[in-house]
């Protein structure tokens, strides 16, 4: 059973890339239900990244933010550093979707780019980053970086270096529990 959580949340990843959210989504929710029966935070944290991944791929921010939060708890709390940096990177891709709905005007956009370069170099420097993750990760700040000044990029690499992780989280959760109220119920391609 817990083979079928796991390879769950692979299909939901392979829907992922291939841009089927409706059936990651299912894939998800199904690997999720099975996780919390087997009480396995592992596999909960797992399915937890996927569902706020599809979330926020959707527009649904707010509800993205609640499956994050809960899958940064999750991991926090058991000590589970490979699977809080695969829920940090989740996040950071959040933000940077947020960022992105809110326009090249928006005075938050800078404020969120930063927040996700952030966490992105702080995955980046961690020793229990997966390879994929770590990938994917340096794809995205080279994405992000352009969308700051370049000192602006460079000093919130430099803070997620930095970033002492207990507090880190904690004022990650505290930021999660504010959904921005300027992109909800706006699709993201």
């Amino acid at each position: 059973r817990l083979s079928c959580t796991n390879d769950l949340g692979d299909l939901a990843l392979i829907a992922i890339d291939g841009g089927d959210y409706a059936r990651a989504w299912e894939h998800a929710r199904a690997g999720l239900a099975l996780a919390r029966e087997l009480d396995s935070a592992i596999y909960v944290a797992y399915h937890l990244c996927i569902l706020g991944h599809v979330a926020s791929a959707r527009g649904e921010f707010a509800t993205g933010r609640r499956y994050l939060a809960e899958a940064l708890r999750t991991t926090w709390q058991a000590r589970l550093w490979p699977q809080l940096a695969f829920a940090l990177y989740h996040t950071a891709v959040l933000l940077a979707r947020e960022a992105a709905a809110a326009g090249v005007d928006h005075p938050a956009r800078a404020p969120q780019i930063a927040r996700a370069l952030e966490l992105l170099a702080a995955i980046e420097a961690h020793p229990a980053t997966w390879h994929v993750y770590r990938a994917r990760t340096g794809y995205l700040i080279d994405a992000l970086r352009p969308a700051l000044p370049p000192a602006a990029g460079a000093a919130a690499l430099a803070q997620g270096r930095r970033l002492d992780w207990q507090a880190g989280v904690d004022a990650l959760l505290a930021e999660l529990a504010h959904p921005q109220p300027w992109v909800e119920h706006r699709a993201v391609a």
